[in-house]
């Protein structure tokens, strides 16, 4: 595992409510996790830094995102279509067709759906995968959202998809956010709720617990309380999915290897596959879905925010 690089100051605060009030949440091989006891944001400690989070994303980059077909192994393209169908009726609650901003965009599908919808989209990513979409002549650009060069209040909605949770100066992410969106634009953010119902069962062996890649994992009352504290106000708070295939790793040994990781990438498409073009079985997991939003206990949580104007 990569790491090098890491700091060896430990956290004596709470990066996102400056709570010192601190305990340990999981210990790792590869590293621990802390929480807030204010806020609930549990935390990598110590953090990385900038050469680290860079080497990764170059790492993934090569492995996973630049390349599409890796993609679809993990995520049917009938299953991407419902999701960004999903996403884009939420980002339509502010403005049926404007400019959209996609961070962490990877191979840039999201802002590929966005523009054939009337969005004047465009997408960012710290990695080399951004070649993808620049060749279909997306607007694309690598680097970090504190580097790009657009105006103040540009942006209708940006959007962040299983990126908040890479994310070390949160501070720094959520500055530059609204900086970027106009007053009364749209922010959605979706990421892995470390109260779901299988992070509850599997606790340290569930697959978001990972310490080399997720420094930042959020409950919805912390996720909350990140948007609220930078000026945006909820408008929609959702944890929705279940991961069955994780579950029965609560019946066997773990899997932590990169190529077990594969294997089980290719087994959770094909049971992807299975629900999403199968009317019943599909109708079961909506139904699933409803429930779990209820109870905040989904796999993923979604909160949609509007910039606040002061």
């Amino acid at each position: 595992m990569l790491m090098a690089n890491i700091s060896s100051i430990n956290n004596s605060r709470c990066r996102l409510c400056g709570n010192l009030s601190l305990k340990l949440f999981y210990r790792l091989e590869t590293g621990k996790y802390i929480k807030c006891n204010k806020c609930g944001l549990v935390s990598v400690d110590p953090l990385p830094d900038a050469n680290y989070i860079f080497n990764r994303a170059t790492m993934w980059a090569k492995e996973f995102h630049a390349k599409p077909e890796k993609v679809n192994q993990v995520y049917s393209r009938h299953f991407q279509e419902i999701a960004y169908n999903e996403y884009l009726q939420m980002a339509g609650q502010f403005r049926s067709n404007g400019r959209l901003l996609d961070v962490g965009c990877g191979i840039g599908g999201f802002i590929d759906a966005a523009s054939h919808c009337g969005w004047d989209s465009y997408g960012i990513d710290i990695s080399n995968s951004v070649r993808i979409p620049q060749s279909k002549g997306l607007k694309a650009f690598q680097g970090y959202i504190e580097e790009m060069n657009f105006m103040d209040n540009y942006f209708d909605v940006i959007t962040m998809f299983d990126v908040i949770e890479h994310i070390v100066d949160l501070n720094s992410l959520m500055s530059s956010v609204r900086r970027l969106l106009r007053p009364n634009g749209g922010l959605i953010i979706v990421t892995p709720n470390i109260k779901s119902l299988t992070s509850r069962l599997l606790r340290s062996k569930w697959q978001a617990v990972e310490p080399e890649d997720h420094y930042s994992l959020f409950s919805s009352s912390a996720l909350e309380f990140l948007v609220n504290k930078y000026g945006f106000v909820t408008k929609k708070l959702l944890a929705y999915d279940i991961n069955i295939y994780d579950i029965k790793y609560i019946f066997m040994p773990y899997l932590r290897s990169i190529e077990e990781r594969k294997q089980r990438q290719k087994e959770r498409r094909i049971l992807i596959e299975r629900v999403v073009n199968n009317p019943s079985l599909l109708y079961i997991r909506n139904n699933i879905n409803r429930l779990l939003s209820l109870l905040m206990m989904g796999e993923r949580l979604i909160i949609v925010a509007k910039k606040n104007v002061q």
